[in-house]
């Protein structure tokens, strides 16, 4: 039996849970979700300790984190990478790094999964038999000719998955879901290979401007 943190900080909604796992059987303790403004920086790790004092769980018992890695909020993402990175550091845990697009695409064969990336823009990643193309930014005035070049190319029927835009006459399957829960991210967590580098997705660079006098 081994004992699943999961955590995700890529959007505003802050998400986690503690599971238990053993080589037949996925047992969730604990799920809780919090909404923020702060980017999550002063709130994701009391939220973790206050919920591993309740279990009277030590954080030397958690065998594994499972930390998601976006794409979405630079400053989120940064955050929950280096408190996990951190963690195992002074407990050796496992660690391991997973994507939104995985989580959104985990149930679909063929999609094309879709993140918010604010201001009308998007990340985009298609999947087909199981297997990912490279991620890209979109922006708002660029996404539907995309979206119908991708859906048009031959091969099987893509599902639109995620924070999908709305298109006129395109004949798909949607699936809309904005977020991802921590929830989601165990099994993906269990299967995956553990790791030292714990690194964001970034598929773009960081709109940062500087001052000049």
């Amino acid at each position: 039996m081994i004992r699943i943190c999961a955590l995700d900080t890529s959007s505003a909604v802050g998400t986690f849970a503690l599971a238990e796992a053993s080589d037949d059987d996925v047992r969730v303790i604990l799920e809780r979700e919090q909404r923020t403004s702060n980017a999550h920086g002063e709130s994701i790790l009391p939220l973790i300790d206050a919920a591993c004092r309740d279990l009277e769980w030590s954080p030397w018992s958690i065998n594994r984190f499972v930390v998601g890695v976006g794409p979405g909020s630079f400053t989120g993402t940064r955050i929950a990478t280096s408190l996990v990175l951190g963690i195992v550091m002074a407990t050796s845990a496992e660690a391991v790094a997973v994507s939104s697009f995985e989580v959104l695409s985990a149930n679909e064969a063929n999609a094309i999964v879709f993140i918010d990336a604010m201001k009308g823009d998007r990340y985009a990643q298609t999947w087909r038999h199981g297997q990912p193309s490279e991620p890209v930014y979109l922006p708002a005035a660029a996404i539907e000719a995309w979206t119908r070049t991708e859906v048009g190319t031959a091969g099987p029927p893509l599902t639109l998955v995620g924070d999908v835009p709305d298109f006129a006459e395109l004949p798909v399957r949607v699936v809309r879901r904005p977020l991802v829960r921590a929830i989601e991210m165990i099994a993906i967590g269990l299967r995956k290979p553990p790791s030292m580098v714990l690194e964001p997705l970034y598929v773009r660079e960081a709109d940062i401007h500087v001052k000049t006098k």
